[in-house]
């Protein structure tokens, strides 16, 4: 005895032929396409609707007939995923207004807000902001004094002004002026090692007349906190003459906590003494 094929497709309401599978109505007993006498058990109204091999869903309602059920390409899963992760607030409008199940939808929307919340609020900006620290090595903090100052070539400033990429993470030494300390604005309020810089003014190398200023302004970040323990750290005031070990930085910009820009070629320092000092006052 041959079954109906496609479970999905039973219809009770009419004659059922066992031999052929074939549905055909009216009150004969006798299957018009194979001739075979259908059972009472197999007449409408007699046998119970058959069990579906499986699961209705959204998009497995129609999989028996020949219509499709089509859904837009915003409500794929993989779309959904990526905006719930780069684009939370979307992700989560798009899941919400989805055709997909309810209990799913809820899950992955409040999974979403958690995470939005958290990477705009908590542990994402803890994380980020760690992420940017460990990243961010001004200076090599493993050799000694001695090391450190004889990798350093003594560069004039004014060619270290004109050509701050050529300097970029080579060791110098340079001779400035300082005119101020300020702050970087977002390296503060983020938290970021070294956020202290010096405005420094240098003399031209043929200029002999120390009290002259000229007009190379040159930024003097100040990175001697990240030394090794021990090490002491001096702070300089407006009209102080230092010498400035450390690791060129190319040019750099930012705004200062008056919302002032500065934008200039940048020394790191590692190491920096007043010009008048002997060199083991610092060591």
């Amino acid at each position: 005895m041959r079954k109906c094929e496609n479970d999905s497709l039973d219809h009770p309401e009419l004659n059922l032929c066992p031999e052929c599978g074939s549905y055909f109505a009216g009150d004969s007993n006798v299957c018009p396409i194979c001739g075979a006498v259908c059972p009472e058990s197999f007449r409408a109204g007699n046998r119970e609707p058959k069990k579906a091999r499986y699961k209705e869903n959204p998009f497995m309602a129609n999989r028996g007939s020949t219509r499709v059920t089509f859904v837009a390409w915003y409500y794929s899963w993989w779309f959904i995923v990526l905006m719930l992760i780069f684009m939370p607030l979307v992700g989560i409008v798009l899941l919400i207004t989805s055709p997909h199940k309810t209990s799913l939808k809820v899950g992955l929307a409040a999974a979403g807000a958690a995470y939005m919340v958290l990477m705009n609020f908590g542990v994402g900006t803890m994380i980020n902001n760690s992420i940017r620290q460990m990243l961010d090595k001004p200076i090599d903090t493993k050799m000694t004094w001695e090391e450190y100052t004889s990798a350093c070539t003594p560069t004039d400033a004014e060619t270290f002004y004109r050509s701050p990429g050529t300097y970029q993470n080579q060791y110098v030494k340079l001779e400035v002026a300082v005119k101020e300390k300020i702050l970087d604005a977002e390296a503060y309020y983020n938290k970021e090692s070294c956020p202290e810089y010096y405005v420094c003014t240098a003399r031209a190398y043929h200029d002999a007349s120390p009290e002259t200023e000229a007009p190379f302004e040159i930024l003097v970040r100040d990175c001697a906190s990240l030394r090794r323990e021990g090490d002491r750290q001096q702070n300089f005031i407006a009209g102080d003459v230092i010498n400035v070990y450390g690791e060129g930085a190319g040019n750099v910009s930012f705004y200062d906590m008056e919302g002032i820009m500065h934008s200039a070629p940048c020394i790191h320092m590692a190491y920096a003494y007043l010009a008048a000092e002997s060199n083991d006052n610092i060591r």
